[in-house]
């Protein structure tokens, strides 16, 4: 249907009868032909509209950014009540052009939401309201930007962005940026971003007002962010950055001029602003109710940047003395004095506010929970990732699952992605995150690809995983496969203590690392295991390599503590390059204490099929450096351990398998599989001890080994590899802890996964009543202790495995917990001086190392029930911006007053 202007009486009476009418804008250009048809401009919409429409911007077209530029001058608005709902500020503009205003609103009701205004220009005498002037109306922007414009001339004048003049200006979720107001004559010039005159009302709600200006050389110059002479409200307002010259007199209020008693404001910050008299607030408040003015260095705000959401906003950074510092009034509009135009409880991005309301327009995330299995959805991984990549502070991803999630069993919870792999964001944007395992086990938690996607990838982060398997990762694609558990490029990945195991590429032309992918970037692994992961070429020609890592051009692999075992390489059956079964090098690996083993790779028919273990590729530039390193008992056509230069620093073992005498890949200790030393084995006490406190000539790990992969420490003169023999067989003391059982319940774990030509047995102490050591001597076969435990206590046992002259003997314990009649309670609140504080992270850690998390509640009370009786446990606060000593306390009955009151800052 067309719509015409308003040319009749009869018009304008059929008009009355269309009124609440959509009109869309299906054009960028500026044209005018009094119709809005298939063809129409948002000036052409804007003449024919009537009281109650809408109007909206057509796709295909605004799907994408897109620019209105105005050529036929501003447009204008008279006596209507309109809304015109943009795609989103960062898609749908509008554009003076530089040369004209955008909007002019007389008398009317106007909501403007998802839009951009900018570009718009005045260069006339008494200019004001560069991007919009708003007179006798109600004017509401909603998620916009008002950004970029300008007013300059003689005589008074006021708003660089907006003017506001006797009529009432709303302001949600918007910002207002990078305008100016500019002074050719000695003048009074009020308010770079708003002017709000004299009769004028103005609300700012979840906005942000940020590098506005006044400008010129003689006059008065009054608010560089906003000038109020009328009535202002905000709440939850972020105003920063913005200026008024730098002259001796009659200059101030570099963030906001109100004359006294005129504005409210609740929750909001004024700092970080300039003006020689009054940088932030020049006048007095009516109402000041948690704000922060002044003190930009507390307050501690990122620049002015895209953090998610349609608009630009100024996060706030770790440490912030705004964070959980707000009024949480505004939740339900009960404040006293003043409320905002609405209830709100979320930031101007859109992102929850939780527990108590951060100051300003951003709401800072607590540490992040995950606290279910899903793969999206409140309280998942996924979504806790999502959160973080659109903070730029440093933030920490942390786990409490409950034991009954359809996730979990015997204690192990596994989070399987279901639409596709997880993505961490630049540093850039997202800051440094840590994802962390609370019970330090890679066994405990695991992240699985589902064997249809990648498990995560990364660019330009910098990221630390921690305590996490990470399987079942698949990439399978016709062309190109590349890191089928993780790929990390042009950031820094840091895995301690973690697990990759179980991930493939597979069926292209160029597959590459099973395992890990990384380029032009750092990959730490410390005491970490890389195992069992798998590069399988295409059934014609390809390149296959890394079976467990790809180290590419550009990056750096820091091997530290950790094992990499039972990778392949199988490459196509016509292959033109093969190889690399453990670690496929072209950049730089720093090798310390690794244990490389088990790897292989296969035969092709066309092929190089090089390096088992290893295949460093010297011919681009790559370098590999070790030491205290082992690289044996790993297999391929060519180069069966090693293909390549390594230099010899002559605490390596390459090769020699039969005087190294490594144990199968099992669980000797600590959070990850190892390859435990045969008695008699070469690498015992052959090591440099330079190591332990990071000594050594030419090259050191990045961080000292006083210990072992598993945590034992390293006792004389160091082993070399990944593992240090510290038995008691060999006057040693470590043991290793197995995850606890309970009486009368199915037990089983297992020590060993395949035993190769290894038998065990018993050798020492004794196994609880009911548990059973159970090993078929077979190659492959499993060795695992299973059977529930009748006999309740703490047992030390030793299994020795033995294979000809080889023994190896591991030191084991295992405590079954006898539950009591009826758990106890442990409770509390947590405070900070007079108040309490929610979202407060509360760990409690058991005599046998269990890790269970609480959050605080509103009025900061935790809770842990089924707390078993007769032991010790330490209970801890975990906090973005308060210290708490942890409580170490004798649970012999329910505790409800175990209180925390922050350390002073």
């Amino acid at each position: 249907m067309k719509r015409f202007g308003l040319a009749s009486a009869l018009v304008m009476v059929l008009a009355a009868f269309a009124s609440g009418a959509t009109l869309t804008v299906t054009k960028t250009t500026d044209s005018f032909d009094n119709v809005c048809d298939a063809d129409c401009s948002l000036r052409e919409a804007l003449t024919v509209s009537e009281p109650g429409d809408t109007i909206v911007f057509a796709s295909p077209l605004f799907d994408t950014a897109q620019t209105v530029t105005l050529t036929l001058g501003q447009l204008l608005i008279i006596n209507k009540t309109l809304t015109i709902a943009g795609r989103g500020a960062n898609l749908t503009s509008v554009s003076g052009n530089n040369s004209s205003r955008v909007f002019s609103i007389y008398s009317s009701d106007i909501t403007l939401s998802g839009l951009t205004i900018t570009g718009g220009r005045l260069n006339e005498s008494f200019a004001s309201g560069g991007g919009i002037l708003n007179t006798s109306g109600t004017l509401t922007l909603a998620y916009c930007a008002v950004t970029g414009n300008s007013a300059t001339g003689d005589g008074t004048k006021g708003g660089g962005g907006i003017s506001n003049n006797s009529g009432t200006l709303n302001l949600n979720g918007t910002t207002v940026s990078g305008n100016s107001l500019n002074a050719t004559d000695f003048s009074t010039n009020l308010g770079g971003g708003i002017d709000n005159n004299a009769n004028g009302t103005l609300n700012l709600t979840n906005s942000t007002v940020s590098g506005n200006s006044v400008n010129g050389t003689a006059g008065i110059f009054l608010g560089g962010g906003i000038a109020n002479e009328g009535t202002m409200t905000a709440t939850n307002v972020t105003i920063s950055a913005n200026s008024v010259p730098a002259l001796f007199a009659n200059v101030g209020g570099g963030g906001v001029f109100t004359y006294d008693d005129a504005l409210s404001a609740r929750n909001t910050i004024i700092a970080g602003n300039s003006a020689p008299f009054s940088p932030n607030l020049s006048g007095r408040l009516a109402i000041d109710d948690s704000n922060i003015i002044d003190n930009e260095a507390a307050v501690r705000l990122a620049p002015l940047g895209s953090y998610g959401g349609p608009t630009m906003t100024h996060a706030l950074l770790s440490g912030s003395s705004a964070v959980n510092a707000g009024n949480n009034c505004v939740r339900s509009q009960n404040c006293p004095g003043f409320n905002a135009p609405f209830s709100f409880d979320y930031d101007q991005r859109g992102r929850s506010r939780y527990g108590l309301f951060d100051i300003g327009a951003f709401e800072a995330p607590e540490i992040l929970v995950v606290t279910n299995t899903l793969d999206s959805g409140p309280g998942s991984l996924r979504n806790a990732l999502f959160t973080a990549n659109f903070t730029p502070s440093d933030e920490t991803v942390t786990f409490d699952i409950p034991a009954g999630d359809p996730g979990c069993a015997d204690g192990a919870c596994t989070i399987t992605l279901t639409s596709g792999e997880l993505f961490v964001y630049s540093e850039a944007t997202a800051g440094k995150l840590a994802i962390s395992n609370p019970k330090g086990t890679p066994e405990s938690l695991k992240i699985s690809g589902n064997n249809t996607s990648r498990v995560i990838s990364m660019i330009g982060a910098d990221v630390t995983l921690s305590g996490l398997t990470i399987t079942g990762g698949r990439q399978n694609n016709p062309l190109n496969n590349f890191g089928g558990g993780i790929n990390s490029g042009a950031g820094t990945l840091t895995l301690t203590n973690c697990a990759v195991t179980g991930n493939s590429v597979s069926g292209g032309i160029a597959n590459n690392g099973g395992g890990i992918y990384s380029v032009s970037g750092t990959l730490n692994l410390t005491g970490t295991t890389v195992s069992g992961n798998t590069v399988t070429g295409s059934p014609d020609s390809g390149i296959d390599l890394g079976g467990g890592i790809y180290n590419d051009v550009g990056g750096t692999l820091n091997l530290t503590n950790s094992t990499v075992s039972g990778n392949s390489v199988a490459g196509s059956v016509n292959a033109l390059k093969s190889g690399g079964g453990g670690i496929y090098n072209l950049g730089a690996v720093t090798a310390t204490n690794a244990t490389i083993s088990g790897n292989s790779v296969g035969t092709t028919n066309l092929s190089e099929n090089r390096g088992g273990g290893v295949y460093n590729d010297s011919q681009f530039g790559a370098v590999f450096n070790a030491r205290n390193t082992i690289v044996s008992g790993n297999s391929a056509p060519e180069g069966p351990n090693v293909f390549g230069p390594l230099p010899d620093l002559r605490s390596n073992i390459i090769g020699n398998e039969t005087a190294v005498r490594l144990a199968p890949l099992g669980f000797y200790g600590g959070p990850t599989l190892t390859h435990a030393l045969s008695n008699g084995s070469s690498a015992v006490n052959a090591g440099n001890n330079c190591v332990r406190n990071q000594t050594c000539p030419l090259f050191n790990a990045p961080v000292p080994i006083p210990s072992d992969q598993r945590g034992a420490g390293r006792v004389g003169n160091v082993d070399i590899g990944a593992f240090e023999l510290n038995n008691s067989q060999n006057g040693g003391n470590y043991r290793a802890a197995l995850p606890a059982g309970r009486l009368g319940s199915a037990y089983s774990y297992a020590l060993v996964p395949a035993n190769g030509p290894f038998s065990y047995s018993v050798t020492g102490g004794a196994l609880p009543a009911g548990v059973a050591l159970n090993t078929n001597f077979a190659p492959a076969a499993a060795v695992a202790l299973t059977g529930p435990p009748t006999q309740g206590g703490t047992f030390n046992f030793t299994v020795t495995g033995t294979s000809g002259a080889n023994s190896v003997a591991t030191d084991y314990q295992l405590l079954v917990n006898v539950p009591t009649a009826a758990g106890v309670s442990v409770s509390g609140r947590v405070l900070t001086g007079k108040s309490s504080l929610r979202n407060a992270i509360v760990t409690l850690t058991d005599s046998s190392g269990n890790v269970r998390t609480a959050k605080t509640g509103t009025f900061g009370y935790y809770r842990f029930d089924d707390v078993a009786a007769g032991q010790t446990v330490v209970v801890t606060v975990v906090s973005k911006r308060f210290t708490f000593a942890p409580r170490v306390v004798e649970v012999d009955d329910s505790l409800a007053d175990l209180d925390f009151n922050a350390a002073p800052e």
